[in-house]
């Protein structure tokens, strides 16, 4: 009703008039309207008189419907992980992220790119195409074709690790598609080391120093760091940007050079499980500032999920 009116009064210029004093009421002698459902219960309540001089004017707005904000799941633990496992979320969210921030820039000038890369899973494909203990090379055999032969063993062979990204990345479509805006979702083996850590830093760093506008996104509940205020002290940053402890946030960075020195100012807010995500603005470099419609996104995601 609130809704209905306000849509009448301040888009279409038509004053409903104010509703009689038991306008609320519906009679307790209608039957069965104690077992009724809201939706039968408004609809008996538009037979009576003194409801329908409203609704008749209201009820054929197309009004839409406010969806309540989803709280943050924990999705590294049951039983959420088991529904709504990480690498599912964070691959549909940079998507959906990316598809949100399209429809807000003009479609001339910006592009948002998502990206996935699941780390050290993709060994399992790989390692399907191995043929054998040797790599082939090749080598000219003198005659205009090419020979094969199988790589000497290594001089040092040692395990990598590749964590987990989930990024969206906005491109200048006017300006040889240069970078002007990331989002960043953090990974639990951005957190679990300090070598890690340190290169995640480095890479915020790098984004910051080019005036790169950034989004952190870190809801990985199993590590305790955080990074936001691992890059504030690489950034030798007021106490006033740093957070509380705790390892789930979201933070915007907007750098700018005004008199040329880099100037960075910043939204962190912590993001806690239970809680609705914060929203924050992405600052493109050059360019304008939007809103980035984190709560909103997350809610298409989960949906998608049945949750």
């Amino acid at each position: 009703m609130q809704r209905g009116t306000w849509v009448l009064k301040m888009l279409l210029g038509i004053d409903p008039g104010l509703p009689l004093a038991n306008a609320g009421e519906i009679a307790p002698k209608v039957p069965g309207i104690d077992k009724a459902t809201a939706r039968k219960r408004l609809e008996i309540g538009r037979t009576l008189d003194q409801c329908a001089r409203c609704h008749d004017k209201i009820d054929p707005l197309p009004v839409p419907r406010v969806r309540r904000p989803m709280p943050l799941l924990d999705h590294f633990r049951k039983p959420a992980d088991t529904r709504a496992p990480w690498a599912s979320v964070g691959t549909f969210w940079v998507t959906a992220l990316a598809k949100s921030i399209n429809a807000a820039l003009p479609r001339d000038r910006y592009l948002a790119l998502a990206t996935v890369h699941l780390g050290d899973r993709a060994e399992a494909d790989i390692a399907e195409f191995e043929l054998g203990d040797g790599l082939p090379f090749e080598e000219h055999n003198g005659h205009g074709g090419t020979a094969t032969l199988l790589a000497p063993a290594a001089v040092a062979t040692f395990e990598a690790t590749f964590p987990e990204e989930f990024e969206v990345q906005i491109k200048d479509l006017r300006d040889d598609m240069r970078l002007v805006g990331a989002i960043e979702f953090v990974s639990p083996a951005n957190k679990d080391r300090a070598s890690e850590r340190a290169k995640f830093v480095s890479k915020c760093l790098a984004y910051l120093g080019g005036g790169i506008g950034l989004v952190l996104v870190d809801v990985v509940t199993t590590r305790p760091a955080n990074l936001h205020n691992e890059l504030m002290a690489a950034l030798d940053a007021p106490p006033t940007a740093v957070l509380p402890d705790g390892p789930t946030y979201v933070a915007s960075y907007r750098p700018t050079r005004p008199h040329e020195r880099t100037r960075i100012d910043t939204w962190p807010y912590p993001c806690e499980v239970g809680t609705p995500i914060p929203g924050v603005p992405l600052a493109l470099k050059d360019g304008p500032t939007i809103r980035l419609d984190l709560e909103g996104t997350y809610m298409d995601v989960l949906a998608g999920h049945n949750l």
